[in-house]
């Protein structure tokens, strides 16, 4: 019954995540545990970026069928992120 208090609904996804007591890596063994520790939780600033261009600039609000439309929809999105954050 303690651990079900543990469970944390991510802000970014709404998914629910147990909180992680070990992390896998593919690092040499020098590496020390502050760049192992930066890019695990690396993953969480771009999956919260990502659903901030979703939400906010409308990266999801294309409909064209052409890559290159949606290259230029997107680079305008991430231009226009940059700019709200700055």
């Amino acid at each position: 019954m303690a651990s079900d208090r543990r469970v944390k609904r991510s802000p970014c996804s709404g998914v629910l995540h147990r909180p992680t007591n070990y992390w896998l890596s593919s690092q040499p063994e020098v590496t020390p545990l502050t760049t192992l520790f930066t890019t695990a939780k690396t993953r969480w600033r771009i999956e919260r970026d990502y659903q901030e261009l979703k939400q906010k600039v409308g990266l999801n609000n294309y409909e064209s069928r052409n890559w290159r439309g949606f290259h230029h929809h997107a680079s305008l999105c991430i231009v226009a992120y940059d700019f709200l954050i700055r």
